[in-house]
């Protein structure tokens, strides 16, 4: 029994609990030979990280967790990075638990979880996207909270419809904003045709090369209709309306019609209303790069 204690750790990157050592048959001065022989460190109380494991964040997130208990997950700007929210993570750790947590070096977030609000990312319970968001909502700004919604739409995370009833669940500070931006989306927000205008108006103040309207193209067996796209520099822009009552099949066909313009060699740029209202300084500098040109306009 020994020996399966170095390959708990490796499953857990590198990091093991007291308890578990007891269980695979260490005992005490065991445990302490092998301290002070650099095979195990102490990173946290009753959680040891293996001597010569490669150190990283994620390990930290793990000790962190195993040193929370059962029914804990990873939390707030923390659970935000790893599902890659496009604004809001940190690499701050911080754990949601039900217990009272002293002492731990890092930010506790205490409640307790539904099995539900729990998910795993990277091998690490991690709140999951929704409980993240409600729970960042509490202190975060709109406009990075609508960053949020709009990418956990753009991608497929949740249809609006979804993340409406989900919502409701919820009574905490900073729900009702998110309500507030969701039912933009639930009234359709800008349509197409509007943020098809509102790109080319920015095309022409960033004083960038004018693209071609609506190229057909085969892409996935089908032929189709390119939103914009740079033909001599294989570059396309897509202007990505919202559908509130998208679908796992719609979002398929999408990617599906994607990869296949990407095999034939385009580049491809999702252009989003949120981008276009609160980020054109990052579209701008991605549109531009593609087509490789120097700064003329003013963003």
């Amino acid at each position: 029994m020994v020996a399966n204690w170095r390959d708990k750790a490796s499953q857990q990157r590198g990091v093991i609990t007291r308890k578990q050592l007891d269980l695979a048959g260490l005992s005490r001065r065991a445990i302490e030979r092998r301290i002070r022989k650099g095979e195990l460190v102490r990173v946290l109380r009753g959680v040891y990280r293996v001597g010569g494991a490669p150190r990283d964040h994620a390990q930290e997130l793990m000790a962190a967790v195993l040193y929370a208990g059962t029914g804990c997950a990873v939390s707030g700007g923390a659970a935000a990075r790893l599902h890659r929210f496009p604004r809001l993570g940190s690499k701050e750790i911080e754990v949601s638990s039900r217990r009272n947590l002293r002492r731990g070096g890092f930010g506790v977030r205490r409640m307790k979880l539904g099995p539900r609000e729990i998910t795993q990312v990277q091998g690490l319970p991690v709140t999951t996207p929704l409980r993240t968001l409600v729970d960042l909502a509490e202190s975060a700004n709109e406009d990075d909270l609508r960053s949020v919604v709009d990418h956990l739409l753009r991608e497929g995370i949740y249809s609006g419809q979804e993340l409406a009833e989900r919502l409701s669940r919820y009574h905490s500070r900073g729900v009702a904003t998110l309500r507030r931006i969701l039912s933009g989306y639930a009234r359709g927000g800008a349509t197409e045709s509007e943020l098809e205008a509102k790109f080319l108006d920015r095309v022409r103040e960033w004083d960038l090369p004018m693209p071609e309207k609506q190229r057909p193209e085969y892409a996935d067996g089908v032929l189709r209709r390119l939103d914009f796209s740079w033909p001599s520099r294989k570059i396309v822009a897509e202007v990505d309306g919202y559908r509130f009552h998208s679908d796992p099949a719609a979002f398929e066909r999408d990617r599906r019609r994607n990869n296949s313009l990407v095999a034939k060699g385009w580049r491809v740029l999702h252009v989003t209303d949120d981008a276009l209202e609160h980020d054109q300084e990052r579209l701008y500098s991605q549109l531009s790069s593609m087509l490789g040109e120097t700064r003329r306009g003013a963003v």
